[in-house]
């Protein structure tokens, strides 16, 4: 959670225009969505990308329950200034923890719809979720299986993990268990964990960091402080070229963003229920439209983990 759909989404991947050149350029999407739907980007939680709150401790109130408040109310107020798109069919759609955000603000937005007037009523027709996070313990199991099937730990790391990590009590995982996991970084550390076969990129960038992109079960792996030691996410150069392109006065001014001049520069990430059941819920009672997609060379999110966490419950 904390990363941004304008500049994941709109800038990296189904938006119009891919930022290019070390965010100089700028080029078209042919693979842009808005081609055949209209599509809005929304950040979420407070605080990620241009996100901002005059209340500071809005911050520490921050959760999946929140954000889908504050995302319906967003989308109740959009409908309100733009009310020739109300009778259009309204779809979610998002990736990685989005599993999260993307079910919780579909129930959300059924259950207010139930008795709504017709002014607060959204034409929810169903979600798409790309590469889901949806349940910690087994998406973390999956991490593991698949850098194993994969040839990229070892027998005997994946033995070790299966033996000393007990993924199911996230809040008591052994010193060893994290020495184990350490090592499994480390396999990763000349390959995209998001894109396995891809390379990874060397170009020195104005704006990089240590954690990654779209994280999934980042508690989980916290436990022992070896979260950020994940590497970047699928494209590290164009991630970069998307920093210095938003942090640009120019882009900035012409977005009309930035207004309040936040003390700090853009980023892409910034980190600050049964969900099983929702899906569920969703889908057979109310007979809501649902997608779910996996990424085979994605080692991060994985198809595994969604087959995992579904006949786990």
């Amino acid at each position: 959670p904390g990363c941004s759909s304008v500049a994941y989404g709109a800038a990296q991947e189904l938006g119009p225009f891919l930022i290019r050149s070390n965010g100089t350029r700028l080029t078209f999407n042919k693979f842009s969505w808005n081609k055949v739907a209209n599509i809005l980007f929304l950040e979420a939680p407070v605080g990620v990308g241009f996100s901002y709150t005059n209340n500071s401790q809005d911050l520490h109130k921050l959760g999946d329950q929140v954000t889908a408040a504050d995302s319906y109310t967003f989308l109740i107020n959009w409908f309100k200034r733009f009310p020739n798109f109300k009778s259009h069919d309204f779809y979610i759609a998002g990736e990685s923890y989005a599993g999260h955000y993307v079910p919780q603000l579909a129930q959300l937005i059924y259950d207010k719809n139930q008795g709504s007037s017709p002014d607060s009523y959204i034409n929810f027709k169903g979600f798409m979720i790309g590469n889901a996070a949806i349940n910690e313990p087994t998406d973390t199991l999956g991490l593991f299986d698949y850098a194993w099937s994969h040839a990229i730990i070892s027998d005997q790391l994946y033995d070790q993990i299966n033996k000393e990590c007990d993924f199911k009590q996230t809040n008591n995982l052994t010193v060893q268990c994290a020495d184990h996991m350490k090592g499994f970084m480390e396999a990763y550390a000349n390959i995209d964990i998001y894109s396995i076969y891809t390379p990874v990129c060397i170009k020195a960038l104005g704006t990089r960091r240590t954690y990654p992109k779209l994280p999934v079960a980042p508690r989980l792996l916290s436990q022992h402080g070896i979260w950020h030691m994940l590497p970047r996410g699928y494209d590290p150069c164009t991630e970069g070229y998307v920093e210095i392109y938003f942090n640009r006065e120019d882009v900035q001014s012409a977005l009309h963003a930035n207004l309040t001049k936040l003390s700090y520069p853009y980023t892409t990430c910034r980190y600050k229920k049964a969900f099983l059941l929702i899906y569920a819920m969703i889908m057979v009672r109310r007979q809501r439209e649902s997608w779910s997609f996996r990424a085979f060379n994605d080692s991060m999110c994985l198809i595994i983990e969604v087959e995992l966490s579904f006949c786990l419950h």
